[in-house]
């Protein structure tokens, strides 16, 4: 599951390292220069810069670390951290943490999930007040006599006269209502920011690829391919990340992730090569590209 962070503003990400085979959590890891690299909308790892590098890294204590993460490197919709030991005997596992963004029209999710829900519903329920008084006001404004099927008893002279004026007032009743719709108007300003939200849910929904393993040719730890991608342009995804959510009976690499090295399609399958995972998948197991 992807983390959540504001885009363009400095954040720092946690997360925890276990001890290189083993499953104890590992205590008192410094990394090192070329151990902590990010990749933003599935381009090129670089290093990971920080505003400060005195305070970039910092051991949390109990296996747990965190980094900080600059305001720069979160101008991206989803940002992918790679925490992976370069010594030649590793100190710790390889760490991968996945950030979306939100907060902004570039973001993954354009809405600001910062803004405290109160404070929205305030702002609807203001808005209700307001159309619940236009609403007041065109019920005020409609005729009451008998001649438009009141039962009030009121003297029906000069009935014609009345019905002209009442006919005056709805006229500028149905031009107010309008206004709300058009021109930005309070109704069309409310619909107008619902479309903004859906065009951009309905954008991420076409960056994320889905994938099946198909084991034709048998998978490794290093290679397998999908029978339900079929790119044809070689290298295609190339640095992007895979990302499994089932793996057959047993899900053993379920929510584990790593980075395409090399694609191209084989026999009409896609072939891929990735860093190595901790098991092959097996036939019919079920990935994301991000």
């Amino acid at each position: 599951m992807a983390e959540l962070r504001k885009y363009n503003v400095e954040t720092r990400v946690y997360f925890p390292l276990v001890d290189f085979g083993s499953t104890d959590f590992e205590a008192g890891v410094t990394i090192a220069a070329g151990d902590a690299t990010i990749s933003k909308d599935g381009g090129a790892f670089v290093n990971i810069v920080g505003e400060s590098a005195d305070d970039l890294f910092v051991d949390e204590g109990g296996g747990l670390y965190s980094i900080k993460v600059a305001a720069a490197e979160l101008q991206a919709k989803t940002v992918v951290l790679r925490i992976v030991d370069q010594t030649g005997t590793k100190e710790w596992e390889d760490q991968m943490v996945l950030i979306d963004t939100y907060g902004n029209g570039s973001a993954q999710h354009a809405f600001d999930l910062g803004t405290a829900s109160v404070a929205q519903s305030a702002d609807n329920d203001t808005r209700l007040a307001t159309i619940e008084t236009d609403t007041n006001e065109i019920q005020g404004k409609l005729p009451t006599n008998k001649f438009m099927g009141s039962s009030d008893g009121a003297d029906d002279d000069g009935t014609l006269n009345t019905i002209a004026t009442d006919a005056a007032r709805l006229t500028a009743v149905r031009a107010a209502v309008l206004t709300d719709w058009i021109n930005d108007g309070r109704l069309d300003v409310l619909l107008d920011a619902i479309k903004v939200v859906t065009d951009a849910q309905a954008k991420a929904s076409t960056t994320i690829i889905t994938g099946t393993i198909d084991t034709t040719v048998a998978a490794t730890t290093t290679e397998f391919e999908a029978d339900d991608i079929t790119e044809a342009t070689a290298d295609h995804f190339n640095g992007r990340v895979i990302l499994f959510t089932t793996n057959g009976v047993d899900n053993r690499l379920v929510g584990q992730a790593t980075d395409i090295t090399d694609y191209a399609l084989n026999g009409g399958r896609g072939h891929f090569t990735v860093t190595a995972l901790t098991e092959a998948p097996i036939n019919n197991s079920t990935f994301v590209i991000i």
